[in-house]
């Protein structure tokens, strides 16, 4: 079965068909006081960067398991994509 189907949340939409990932981010959370200063973004790179040893991960095989509306915001800002 190839049909996707995708479900609406408030102002965002996610996937409901599986998609190909490396690595998941389950849970990635930043101080409010400490946020825009690419700390998550620093995060996630050295985990792409050392989850396999001579590799680094590409961006679009990263998947983020339920997201809050903030990580979805940093997914889009990470990734480049709407």
């Amino acid at each position: 079965n190839n049909t996707t189907t995708t479900t609406t949340t408030t102002t965002h939409m996610r996937s409901t068909t599986p998609s190909r990932a490396m690595m998941g981010v389950h849970q990635l959370w930043c101080h409010k006081n400490h946020r825009g200063k690419n700390i998550a973004t620093q995060l996630v790179n050295a985990a792409r960067l050392k989850l396999i040893y001579g590799m680094t991960i590409p961006q679009h095989l990263i998947a983020l398991s339920s997201p809050t509306e903030g990580g979805i915001l940093f997914a889009k800002n990470y990734t480049g994509l709407e």
